[in-house]
C-alpha cells in the first residue's frame, strides 16, 4: 500500500493504544520505534525504479491519546484494562522516538 503511492511528501503515523490488548509500554515503544526505522530507511528498503521519497523522509508521528481515568471501571472486559497510566507515558516516549529519526511530533493526548 505505501509503494503504490510512491513518491511519498509525506507519511502520518497515528496509532492507537490497541497494542496494550498484546503489550505493554515497552512493546508498544518497540513497535513504533520498527515502523519509523522502515520509514526511515524506505528509500534503500524498498528501491526500485522510483524513490519513496523524494528526498529525506517527512513523518509526523502522532501519540495516542491516553485511556479515561475511569476506563477500567467501565470496561472490565476490554485487553486494555489495567493499563490506563500505561497509556499516559507513550507521549514522552513517542516523542524521543520521533526526535531519534528526525520527524514531526504531536501530541494528540
Amino acid at each position: 500500500m505505501l509503494l503504490a503511492a510512491k513518491p511519498l511528501d509525506i507519511v502520518v503515523v497515528c496509532l492507537g493504544i490497541n497494542d496494550f490488548n498484546y503489550t505493554g509500554v515497552a512493546g508498544s515503544v518497540q513497535g513504533i520505534n520498527e515502523i519509523m526505522r522502515t520509514l526511515h530507511n524506505a528509500n534503500y528498503i524498498y528501491a526500485g525504479n522510483s524513490p519513496v521519497f523524494r528526498t529525506k523522509p517527512r513523518v509526523l508521528l502522532v501519540s495516542p491519546a491516553h485511556l479515561h481515568p475511569e476506563f477500567d471501571v467501565y470496561r472490565t472486559d476490554s485487553k486494555s484494562c489495567g493499563h490506563t497510566l500505561d497509556s499516559q507515558k507513550l507521549a514522552p516516549l513517542y516523542k524521543q522516538v520521533a526526535d531519534n529519526y528526525g520527524a514531526w511530533y504531536l501530541d494528540a493526548a
